[in-house]
């Protein structure tokens, strides 16, 4: 299982912004569909970052984003209450997570969205000047997966709370394993 599902909470939409939160889970795109029960016992990783050192570091901040976690639920800004993480210290225990369960030239990294996420997060690890868990080439995305499976709406019975990293990237691995069973990808035909 080399395959690592993403999801960062942020303060701006470009690569640039600040993190609030990264959320990552190891999981293996081609097992059967697991329920939440299961997908809570993957190994995961959750980070609640240090915002006003991003800034510090020319990380970026948006009006609009801003006000769009204005509008969210209680329990999803309850992350900005949460004890906050200096940076560096915190993308070395996530590349140490990442290095426990890949090798760095061989791990897929799944974001939702092909130049959200991935792209956010090693822009966050260029500004500390430290070297990307994975490689860009690695780089996998969840929409494109569900286009393929023609877009189906999904519902999972989840204790999520939308907008935390961690649930998110939990939730996006049960869409990944749920897509690729309707597309009827097998590990022999990746």
């Amino acid at each position: 299982m080399e395959n690592v599902m993403l999801d960062l909470e942020t303060l701006d939409i470009k690569s640039s912004a600040v993190v609030v939160a990264i959320g990552a889970v190891i999981f293996d795109p081609y097992a059967e569909e697991q329920n939440w029960k299961d997908v809570v016992k993957l190994p995961n990783f959750y980070s609640v970052l240090e915002l006003d050192e991003q800034i510090a570091a020319g990380r970026t901040v948006t009006g609009d984003t801003v006000r769009w976690w204005m509008k969210q639920g209680a329990q999803a800004r309850r992350v900005f209450q949460d004890k906050m993480e200096s940076v560096e210290p915190a993308m070395i225990a996530m590349e140490n997570w990442v290095r426990k369960f890949t090798h760095r030239s061989n791990a897929k990294i799944w974001g939702n969205g092909s130049s959200f996420d991935c792209v956010i997060l090693e822009s966050l690890f260029h500004t500390y000047e430290r070297k990307f868990v994975g490689e860009y080439w690695n780089f996998r995305d969840l929409r494109t997966l569900k286009e393929d499976a023609g877009s189906p709406r999904l519902e999972f019975e989840t204790t999520a709370v939308a907008h935390n990293a961690l649930d998110d990237a939990r939730v996006q691995v049960m869409a990944a394993q749920t897509y690729r069973s309707i597309i009827g990808i097998r590990p022999e035909d990746a």
